[in-house]
């Protein structure tokens, strides 16, 4: 168990803090402007601090001899990470003119700003869609 509590100490250490425009325009000149692609960036970070948050509680509890909340942590960290996956299929269903740039913009706006319970003006994806989408990808990821 010492090599997963270095790989999160060292992921830890990777964690972006802040999300300048300026970095953003770095990286492309152009679609900088875009509110998706910029939504896109914070959605993906949103998802790493999340996901090393649930990985560092689950290996906490499983030390701790607490294998069932463990696990549930755990399914949460595979649903994060879901998210990314299905965040990286739209990108590229954009860049290949399979799926419409605004189209991709409102997906962008649901998963980052979605909500169930109509708090939000944006109706959140099911998580259950965005597995199905990765099953693709990834078979078996649904059944994990």
């Amino acid at each position: 168990m010492y090599e997963i509590t270095q790989h999160l100490s060292n992921w830890e250490g990777s964690l972006c803090e802040k999300i300048a425009i300026a970095d953003v325009y770095t990286r492309n000149p152009t679609a900088y402007k875009w509110k998706a692609f910029h939504r896109s960036i914070h959605l993906r970070e949103a998802v790493f601090w999340r996901t090393h948050d649930l990985l560092t509680q689950a290996h906490t509890l499983f030390e701790a001899g607490h294998i069932l909340g463990s696990r549930i942590l755990i399914r949460s960290a595979i649903e994060s990470i879901a998210t990314l996956i299905y965040l990286n299929q739209l990108t590229e269903k954009v860049l290949v003119d399979k799926l419409n740039f605004h189209d991709f913009s409102d997906k962008t706006s649901r998963l980052l700003l979605g909500s169930r319970d109509k708090s939000t003006k944006h109706e959140a994806i099911n998580i259950m869609s965005v597995l199905e989408q990765c099953e693709k990808r990834y078979p078996g990821i649904t059944d994990v």
